[in-house]
């Protein structure tokens, strides 16, 4: 998870983007709470084709 301080374009407003990656079982569920914790909370969901690094594939070593 990544956090990122951001101004809004239209509104000029200070705001926090958080940024993660999750396995699309863990969906629901991180819908559901980002719901319980902000309901105006502004979420887009994308298609990953390939996450690496802790917690997730391996990155390869390159020589």
């Amino acid at each position: 998870m990544s956090y990122w301080p951001v101004v809004g374009g239209y509104t000029g407003e200070t705001r926090t983007v958080i940024v993660c990656t999750v396995y699309r079982p863990q969906l629901a569920d991180l819908k559901r709470i980002v719901a319980h914790l902000d309901p105006n909370a502004f979420v887009t969901i994308g298609v990953t084709q390939e996450a690496l690094g802790r917690g997730f594939g391996e990155l390869a070593k390159t020589k």
